[in-house]
């Protein structure tokens, strides 16, 4: 059990509302056993804000509000994310349509909620929308397979980062952890176009891995754009990209390329530049 959870256990302990009631002292023992066993402290506060709901405590409230917040870490908002397609709830709601009576299809359902349960669900999406389509005459089935097909549409940018991350970790190596870290850091904060992860991870752009998640998402790009690109090209592909405007600075050079200023050092490391922290008066800002 963390300190969190401790002190979330302590907290009900001294609480008035639950001195003062032998039926959520006995709540309050019953989570803390579940907690010992499972360290699940999200599922202990839904637990709770459940019961404080029915009680109308406000104490309660306030304990559910306060503790929700400080477990709310980078790590939870990711895993969100990373479930953000609710997959598993999606599987338990088709077993209550009447096509999981067909003994095929119930197999077919169990299997695949064996494979979410023990998988990413970005890595296994795709395939749940394939083995549940052929069984979309039941309508239920039929809303399930809508629903994860428009959630994959919608965030194949976001899937591809995660699936990549999943590539990344198979690899006991420091430094492709420090290249996880950087996407998952980038998902959080919402960085997740071709020019941002260009520039988050321009030292690992060379890496096949790397290379292969930034052509996917050109392409994502180009599609949802209208548009055609070529991505970052391969051994038959040469792309010269067009710069506008170029000059030298003490540690490298100043470009801008497709409308983004860019500095370089003598090491082929880049960062973007702001516009608004350029001089006015320079000749390169003028003409930019």
């Amino acid at each position: 059990m963390n300190d969190l959870t401790k002190n979330l256990i302590k907290e009900l302990k001294t609480a008035q509302a639950v001195s003062e009631s032998r039926m959520l002292q006995m709540f309050v023992a019953g989570l803390e056993a579940n907690v010992n066993a499972s360290g699940n402290i999200e599922q202990a506060l839904a637990d709770l804000a459940e019961v404080s709901e029915k009680l109308q405590n406000t104490e309660l409230d306030t304990i559910v509000k306060k503790f929700n917040e400080l477990s709310n870490t980078p790590a939870k908002k990711l895993k969100m994310l990373e479930n953000g397609a609710a997959v598993l709830p999606k599987l338990a709601q088709i077993k209550e349509s009447a096509a999981y009576a067909d003994p095929i299809f119930r197999t077919v359902v169990l299997g695949l909620e064996k494979s979410v349960s023990v998988n990413p669900e970005p890595l296994v999406i795709e395939s749940v929308i394939a083995k549940l389509s052929p069984f979309s005459f039941d309508s239920t089935v039929k809303s399930v397979v809508a629903d994860l097909t428009k959630y994959v549409s919608e965030n194949r940018a976001i899937l591809a980062i995660f699936n990549t991350i999943a590539d990344l970790k198979k690899a006991p190596n420091s430094y492709y952890a420090q290249v996880s870290e950087k996407l998952e850091n980038a998902i959080l904060e919402g960085r997740t176009s071709v020019d941002a992860l260009t520039m988050i991870l321009a030292e690992a752009t060379a890496q096949p891995v790397i290379k292969n998640l930034l052509n996917r998402l050109s392409q994502f790009e180009s599609s949802r754009n209208g548009g055609f690109n070529l991505g970052s090209g391969n051994s038959s592909t040469k792309i010269n990209p067009v710069i506008g405007v170029y000059t030298k600075t003490a540690n490298g050079v100043r470009v801008l390329i497709e409308n983004h200023i860019i500095d370089m050092n003598d090491e082929e490391e880049a960062e973007m530049v702001p516009f608004s922290s350029l001089p006015q008066e320079d000749e390169f800002t003028q003409t930019a």
